[in-house]
């Protein structure tokens, strides 16, 4: 088992005929569908607990959101490993987290 944060940002725009709402739901429900347990007080933050990889996660949150609008940053808490998936436009994340890949 495993803990992960995730933080993201989906578009408020349809995309590909999926409304923010459909996008945010489905999304959302993915994350909670993966977790023995999490953490949801905050906008836009998850902590899980999860058996899933980040790679699994990462695979199964893509393909709930559109990357040429949204964006999403997982990393799994007790090492090195950080995935970012989507829109970004500020590089300086790579600064910060230089162990992160882009998924």
């Amino acid at each position: 088992m495993a803990t992960y944060w995730i933080t993201f940002r989906i578009a408020y725009e349809s995309v590909g005929g999926r409304s923010y709402d459909d996008r945010y739901d489905a999304f959302t429900e993915a994350i909670v569908a993966n977790a023995s347990n999490y953490w949801a007080q905050t906008t836009s933050f998850y902590i899980i607990e999860s058996s899933s990889s980040i790679d699994t996660l990462t695979e199964t949150l893509k393909r709930k959101f559109a990357p040429s609008k949204d964006l999403f940053l997982i990393r799994q808490v007790d090492t090195k490993s950080a995935k970012i998936c989507g829109q970004n436009e500020d590089n300086d994340i790579f600064i910060f987290m230089p162990y992160l890949k882009r998924a």
